[in-house]
This record gives C-alpha cells, sequence and structure tokens, in this order.
C-alpha cells in the first residue's frame, strides 16, 4: 500500500474509511472513502505536499469556509474539511458521471446544443459565485463535472488560495500550480496582483472555444509557447474551424477572449442573459452583427406626436413589449488613480465630463475632468477654504454644478453653492429659504428640465417651483430621513434612499431600501427592501429603469430594476457585479455610466493617553489588521480581550475577540443575521449586542455566552431601533438606545434587567429624557448621554432620567458635538473622553474633568490619509479607535443592452 494512502486512512479513520486513490491533478490526489457518520461515499482531495507547505492551515481553512458557503445547483458541495497528520483535505459528494476532460478526450469537440447547455451550467455558478465576491481562478475541463445532463462546478476557493500564498512565498520556485496555462487569462499568466472575475470569463471563453472546435485558441509546442502567442496574437474566429457554430455564439465566445479584462463580458450574467437566447424557441435579444455594431447605446428620440415632443428611449423590441431588457456593460476606463477618494461621481448631462470629490474626508475638494481620457487634467472648483464640499451635481444646462458644503461632513447645517463648468463660483442656486430657512442644507434635487425642486426636511419631502416659490409637502418618508434623490427624466418620479444616510460620506454597511413617490400626489411605492444595502438609484431615460448600488448578492455591484406605478416589476438583475461600487451617475442619453470603484478597510488602532503630550495618531498601534470593516469593539473587564463586529468572513457581520496585543481573531457570535455593537459583561463570561433580522428589519438586543450556546434575546418588540448596550456595573440591567413605537418619539435610553445570571429579562422600561448613545457611570447610578436640546450636549443623567448635569465643552475652543460625539468614561469615573474638534477644524481625542472644568487634547488624529470613526474603547493604558482607510477612483462605463 502506498505510504501516502496508509498515512492518510489513520489519520481520517475516526471519520472516514478511505479505499484508494481515484487520480491525482496540478493541486490534488483525490481518493475514495466512505462517510462513517453518514454512510455515504464521498470524494476527498488532499492537497500536495508542496502546495500544503506554501498554502499553511489558516489560509487553507480561511478559503474552505468561504467556499463551503456556497450553495448552488451548480457548484459542487463541500462537506468537510481539515488538517490531519499534515494532510490539508476538503470532502466532497462523489459524483456518478465524468468530467468535462473524460468527455472532449473521448469526443472531441461537443454537439452545439450540448456545449450551449454545460456553458449556461457553469455560468451560472459563476455568476452567483462572483455575486459573493468569489472568485474561481481555475476554470477548465477538469473542474467541470457532468452529472446526467447538467455541469456541476468543483474546486472553488483553492485556487485562489494557492494564488495568494504565491505571492508570498517560495511556491513558484517549487513547481506549485498557480492555474492551468492554457485556460488562464493573460493578467493571470503575466502575474498581475489584481485579478478579477473577469479572468473567470475569460478562461470560459477558452473552455467554450475548446469544446466547439476540439482545440484551444492558442497553439504552441509547449506552455510557454502558447502564453506568447496568447500575449501578442489574436485567435482565429471559432468558424474558421467549425463553420455551422451560430454567429451569437461565436461572438459571445470571441468576447470573452478578448486581451483586455475591460473589453470582455463585464459579469457572468450578462452572459447568462445571451446564453438563455441562444435556447431553441427563446425570445433573441438584440443581435450582435460585429463588434462595431453589437454595443447599441440607449439612444434618446425625440418624436413629434401631435406637435409635442416625446421622449423615446430605443431600448430595443423588449422594451416596447414590456419586457425585461438585458442591460449590461461594455467598455471601461478608469480616470482617476490618486491616492485616497475619488467618490461620488457626477456626469454632465452629455456624458463628457465627470464631477466628483476627491482627497480626504477631512478635506475634500471637487473636481471636473474628461470622462474618456485617463490622462485628462482635472480641473478644481473653487470653495472657501473652511468649507468642506460634498454631492456634486450638474444644473441641466451642462454649464454649471450645484455643491452642498458644510463645516464638517457630516453637519446638519450646509449650505449650497453654484460653480461654472471652469472651475469659478457663480453664488447659490435659487432655493426657496424665507418660509423655510432650514431647507437649504437638506438634499436638494432638480428636476431634468430644472423647473422644479424638491428638497428635504426631517422625515419629509417638499417640492417648489419657480411660480411656487414656498415648498409644499410631498410625502414623509417610511421611517427615518430620505436621502440620494433622484427625480425621473418624465418628472413623475422621485426615486430616494430611506436608510443609512452615512454610506454617502463613508463605508457604513447598514441596510437601506429604495422608495420612490409619485409627484402627482405624493404616493410613496417601495422598489427594494432594506434586508440588503441599497443606495444611489438613478433613473435610465425610459423613466421605468432605475440603476442602483447593492450588495444584496453579498459583494457591492450595480443592479438594474423595471418598476412601475406599483413598484418594482420583476427581481433587479446585475449589470456589474463585485464591482465595490460606492455611488453612480448617468448620463441624459443613458449611454455612459460613472460609478465610484470604492473599498474600505476599517480596523482598530490602539493610542497611549497618559503622556504628558498630545498623542500623534500616526504613532498608533495596528491591533488589527487585513481586509474589513470593523465598526465597534468592548474591552473585557480583565483588559485582556477585545470584542468586536467585523466582516472579515465576506460573508455579514460577525463578533470576534482579539487579545489587545493583537493576534489572530477568534470567532464569538455567528448569526444568520448581521450583528453589532458587542460589550462585555462585568464577570466577562458574556457579551451583548445588537442583531438587525431582514424579515422583518427588527433590532433586537442579544446576549451570548463567550464559551458557546446559542445567544438569548434580551429586549425587542417595544421600540423601534435598539443599539449600543451596555451593561449595569453589577451585571444584572443592560442599557441601551431606542426610539419608542409611538409616532414621533424620540431617541432615549431604555433598561432591561434580570433577577441573576441565566433569569430571564424584564420588559424595558425607558428614562424620561432623551439620550443619544448611553453609557453607565463606573458606579452605576448615573448614565452619560448626548441630548440634542437645545444643541447637542454631553450630559449626566440619572436613572430615574432627570437630567443631573450638562458638562460645558466649549471651554477651551472645542466645537460642540459632531456625528463622531459617542462619550466615554474613564475607568475610575473622573472622566469623560470624547472625540472632538478644535476651532481650527483639527479631530482629535478629548478629556473632560466630570466636575467641569476645560477640556484637554489627549489625541490628535492628524494623518489626512485615514478617518476615525465614532466609537473609542478605553483601556487602562490606550484609547482603542476605529480607524477607516478609504481608496476610491472613479471609473467609466458604457450601457449596453
Amino acid at each position: 500500500m502506498d505510504d501516502t494512502l496508509a498515512r492518510l486512512k489513520v489519520a481520517l479513520e475516526a471519520r472516514y474509511d478511505v479505499a484508494d486513490e481515484l487520480g491525482e491533478g496540478g493541486m490534488a490526489r483525490v481518493y475514495l472513502a466512505k462517510d462513517l457518520k453518514h454512510h455515504r461515499q464521498v470524494a476527498i482531495k488532499v492537497l500536495r505536499p508542496e502546495i500544503a507547505v506554501s498554502l499553511g492551515r489558516s489560509r487553507f481553512l480561511r478559503e474552505i469556509e468561504i467556499a463551503a458557503n456556497l450553495n448552488h445547483p451548480h457548484i459542487l458541495a463541500l462537506f468537510d474539511s481539515g488538517d490531519a497528520d499534515g494532510f490539508l483535505y476538503y470532502v466532497m459528494p462523489l459524483v456518478e458521471g465524468e468530467t468535462l476532460q473524460d468527455r472532449l478526450d473521448q469526443e472531441g469537440e461537443l454537439p452545439i446544443a450540448e456545449v450551449v447547455r454545460v456553458l449556461q451550467d457553469v455560468v451560472d455558478a459563476l455568476a452567483y459565485a462572483h455575486d459573493k465576491g468569489v472568485i474561481h481562478r481555475d476554470i477548465k475541463p477538469s473542474n467541470v463535472m457532468l452529472a446526467g445532463r447538467h455541469a456541476v462546478v468543483t474546486d472553488f476557493g483553492i485556487a485562489k488560495a494557492v494564488w495568494e500564498a504565491s505571492t508570498t512565498t517560495a511556491a513558484t520556485r517549487v513547481g506549485t500550480a498557480l492555474g492551468t496555462p492554457a485556460y488562464m487569462a493573460p493578467e493571470q499568466a503575466t502575474g498581475e496582483p489584481v485579478v478579477d472575475h473577469r479572468a473567470d470569463i475569460y478562461s470560459i471563453g477558452v473552455l467554450a472555444y475548446h469544446l466547439l472546435t476540439g482545440r484551444g485558441p492558442f497553439e504552441g509546442s509547449t506552455a510557454a509557447a502558447r502564453m506568447a502567442a496568447q500575449l501578442t496574437k489574436e485567435p482565429a474566429p471559432v468558424s474558421s474551424y467549425r463553420p455551422n457554430v451560430p454567429g451569437e455564439l461565436e461572438l459571445l465566445v470571441m468576447r470573452c477572449l478578448e486581451r483586455r479584462p475591460a473589453d470582455r463580458w463585464q459579469s457572468a450574467h450578462e452572459m447568462l442573459l445571451r446564453l438563455q437566447a441562444l435556447e431553441p424557441g427563446a425570445e433573441r435579444l438584440p443581435t450582435m452583427a460585429d463588434d462595431a455594431t453589437r454595443r447599441r447605446r440607449l439612444i434618446p428620440v425625440l418624436v413629434g406626436v401631435g406637435g409635442m415632443a416625446v421622449l423615446v428611449a430605443v431600448f430595443g423590441p423588449g422594451l416596447i413589449r414590456n419586457e425585461q431588457v438585458g442591460i449590461t456593460t461594455g467598455a471601461m476606463v478608469q480616470v482617476t488613480n490618486a491616492p485616497g477618494l475619488e467618490f461620488q461621481p457626477a456626469l454632465s448631462p452629455d456624458g463628457k465630463e465627470v464631477a466628483y470629490v476627491g482627497g480626504s474626508l477631512a478635506r475634500p475638494h471637487v473636481a471636473i475632468r474628461s470622462s474618456s481620457r485617463v490622462d485628462g487634467g482635472e480641473i478644481r472648483v473653487g470653495i472657501a477654504a473652511d468649507e468642506l464640499p460634498l454631492y456634486p451635481t450638474w444644473n441641466w444646462d451642462g454649464e454649471s454644478l450645484r455643491i452642498e458644503t458644510c463645516e464638517t461632513p457630516l453637519r446638519r447645517v450646509c449650505a449650497w453653492h453654484q460653480v461654472g463648468r471652469m472651475g469659478g463660483s457663480i453664488g447659490a442656486p435659487t432655493v426657496p429659504t424665507v418660509s423655510f430657512p432650514e431647507a437649504s442644507g437638506r438634499p436638494l434635487v432638480w428636476s431634468r428640465d430644472g423647473t422644479q425642486g424638491a428638497i428635504v426636511r426631517g422625515d419629509s419631502i417638499f417640492t417648489f417651483s419657480g411660480d411656487r416659490p414656498d415648498p409644499e409637502l410631498l410625502a414623509r418618508g417610511p421611517s427615518s430621513v430620505p436621502h440620494s434623490l433622484s427625480w425621473s427624466p418624465d418628472g413623475r418620479w422621485i426615486a430616494f434612499v430611506n436608510g443609512n444616510p452615512q454610506w454617502r460620506t463613508s463605508g457604513n454597511q447598514a441596510g437601506a431600501a429604495i422608495w420612490m413617490v409619485d409627484v402627482s400626489d405624493g404616493t410613496l411605492v417601495r422598489i427594494v427592501d432594506e434586508s440588503s444595502m441599497n443606495v444611489s438609484p438613478q433613473w435610465l431615460p425610459d423613466s421605468r429603469h432605475l440603476l442602483f448600488v447593492s450588495d444584496r448578492a453579498g459583494a457591492r455591484g450595480i443592479y438594474v430594476v423595471e418598476v412601475g406605478a406599483s413598484g418594482a416589476r420583476g427581481e433587479p438583475y446585475s449589470v456589474l457585479s463585485a464591482s465595490d461600487a460606492h455611488s453612480i451617475s448617468i448620463s441624459n442619453d443613458g449611454s455612459k455610466l460613472a460609478y465610484a470603484k470604492f473599498s474600505v478597510t476599517q480596523n482598530i488602532w490602539a493610542m497611549p493617553y497618559r503622556g504628558r503630550d498630545v498623542g500623534s495618531l500616526r504613532r498608533a498601534r495596528r491591533v488589527t489588521t487585513g481586509n474589513q470593516v470593523i465598526e465597534t469593539h468592548g474591552l473585557s473587564a480583565d483588559g485582556r480581550w477585545l470584542a468586536f463586529d467585523s466582516n472579515r468572513r465576506g460573508v455579514g457581520m460577525d463578533i470576534f475577540r482579539v487579545p489587545v496585543e493583537g493576534g489572530v481573531p477568534e470567532l464569538v457570535v455567528d448569526l444568520p443575521d448581521p450583528v453589532y455593537d458587542p460589550a462585555w459583561s462585568p464577570d466577562g463570561g458574556e457579551i451583548a449586542f445588537y442583531t438587525v433580522a431582514p424579515d422583518d428589519a427588527a433590532v433586537r438586543v442579544m446576549v451570548a455566552t463567550v464559551g458557546g450556546g446559542q445567544p438569548a434575546q434580551a429586549a425587542a418588540g417595544s421600540q423601534r431601533f435598539n443599539g449600543a448596550p451596555e451593561w449595569s456595573p453589577d451585571g444584572k440591567s443592560i442599557l441601551f438606545q431606542a426610539f419608542g413605537k409611538e409616532e414621533g418619539a424620540s431617541q432615549r435610553a431604555w433598561t432591561v434587567s434580570r433577577a441573576a445570571v441565566g433569569e430571564p429579562w424584564g420588559e424595558p422600561v425607558g428614562l424620561k429624557t432623551e439620550c443619544w448613545f448611553p453609557k453607565w457611570s463606573p458606579s452605576g447610578d448615573s448614565v452619560l448621554c448626548v441630548i440634542n436640546a437645545p444643541e447637542s450636549r454631553i450630559a449626566l443623567v440619572g436613572r430615574d432620567g432627570i437630567v443631573l448635569d450638562t458638562l460645558d465643552t466649549l471651554d477651551g475652543g472645542v466645537a460642540r458635538p459632531t456625528a463622531k460625539w459617542r462619550p466615554s468614561f474613564s475607568l475610575d469615573g473622573s472622566q469623560i473622553y470624547f472625540i472632538g474638534r478644535d476651532s481650527e477644524g483639527a479631530e482629535g481625542v478629548w478629556s473632560l474633568p466630570v466636575g467641569g472644568g476645560r477640556p484637554t487634547k489627549l489625541i490628535a488624529f492628524d494623518d489626512s490619509l485615514v478617518d476615525v470613526s465614532p466609537h473609542l474603547t478605553v483601556g487602562p493604558d490606550e484609547i482603542f479607535l476605529t480607524v477607516t482607510e478609504y481608496e476610491s477612483d472613479i471609473w467609466i462605463a458604457d450601457l449596453v443592452f
């Protein structure tokens, strides 16, 4: 018996009866085994030793964990994985069938109908995986199983792990296969550091070419020769080897094989639409006769009807028949690449220029540049030095911009400015202020023809016009402040976002719904709900289709949905998947799409605060690292552990803990719904948090035992929002913030209590005063709050809800509270720490004596390329902060239908 097989039998004998080796591939050996627990035959893949060494146990298990969450009929399921006696293995079903490579070896080229069917299954699997942010990286015939009439894709996650390992280890020097050369995209073959989902699309093209012709698109006697041909030559058309291949299928395959990723299909979804249209009897999409004519644009046409000009968007016959139109993206160009932020794009009406916000959130600027030239220079828009510009929008004439300016990015009181396209200020746009003075600082949008305006005050949308300057109430938002308003080209509808207003200037991941309101009568219609984040709605020229950004499938992408008077007509579908889009804009004729490709990482940094000098954020110690978003954190009573919420597993928010010195985080709370705001109990045995249930948008305060077990619900149902849980010093009560259920109820602090650990929780009891971000005092006899009457101030509130004292943060030049106002007690209760801004606009952490006195600056936020989130955690010697690092660039794409 082979020594490897004998060792494997012993290593896995408790769970599997390993029978024999089935075969060997570039990365793994495959063994037949019996699952002893479930009494079924399985296939166990064991990584080759050199692969296992270069990969490492933790990376392997992490990638396998991601792959295990893929649940699709055309993706081979993952039963189990692990590390046994040095073997890294994963377990899959034993498929009764053959690989696509076996079929090719036996038959050569396949029947065209069978090729279309196999491609549909494989592309459907990739569309699902790409929406989850998972790229395969090794699509080839041997990784596609044929079971009956269907194809199943195998080995998700493994190629990605090996690829990443090769960038940090000597994997390439020991003969590790990082993919199959004949099927690798050019950017993958040449070792580009960034390889996205379009590499899989290229591999699909090679696979399809092979299935149709019995040969690859590039010939050569060696792998190096084939790779050279791939990088220097154009593949021969499919029809040169198989003349009866339908022209639509040939063009679909050849576009996959474009050398530049931007010239290929941009998503598996758009490929799937084309493949489905190739089935017998299917309704065909607009033809792609050749490369020059296949990318038809969305062109508005003015048609005279009885003396009236009617705007008609020529989307093809499908739109006229009220059928779903296959809208996708074509050629793409990146027009900005500076460090930091370039986001909030606004395309000029003719699509030739794009305005955007650049720089950092601490010191942003607005710029304008060509939408078609990567090397085009930018024009900076002139705004006063003490004003921070955001949300540029073109006026209807295309000659000027409207820009909102604020003293801080999230201040409520702002102003609107109007600037010319060459950058000079031309004053404020006409906004009614006589009877509605607060309105000029809230979201503003104009109709396409510039005759009407809409503005937000509180939770309500008002409209006005030149002959009706006093704003009139149009509608009240469903539950929160409407934002990101977008007026339909025909003037009938205003689309808007309800929820997560922080997303416009951050990476906040809360859910948000898209609604629209009928301008004629104020009727509200929901388009997509808040079970995922849906933001930045933009209308296509027909006033019947909305594009928007969503993370509904995991990774952020751009989607389109058809709408009507009763809401969405069908499910949204992807236009550009896994694009990391943040905000989008569309030219008036619908031919161009601008989007911000936005990435954000948020990690915990630690700063000493007991020195005599002001500490610099540049000298902070990183407690956590990596590509993740952490929002809040809490310190255990013994000072050894930090609990934090994070999306580090790539699917929702979970709660982890990590030693304060740093290290490998441990998963503590794993629920189907996202979880936030962990707080340790005084005895260190429990963690309170809140969770959001997408099915009913309920927000619940929960308690989990650190050692494991099912979390228990502590509070839900009696309030409209529950968050920011905090334990009382005796561990018997949890303090949290919530709105009451009654209409117009303010945000208050509530407590929910129990008699002892393990006992049931009682009904929540609310304090009598408004209270944001409540914190228990160390003695437990008072609560620290932010109150907003008459202006935001820090207050100490008794357990009966009576305000005991308000603290003056203005003494010493510290600005009054902003959105980062989330104060916390020192461990001994003598000081209050908070994030503030001084008279010069510089942010930092400040301390304020509880008994009164002048604030003292402890930490300066002096790194212009990062931002600090509202939450801080106070330790004995360090303050822990959530630091945000942004990178965003503007991309322009052609819209194709």
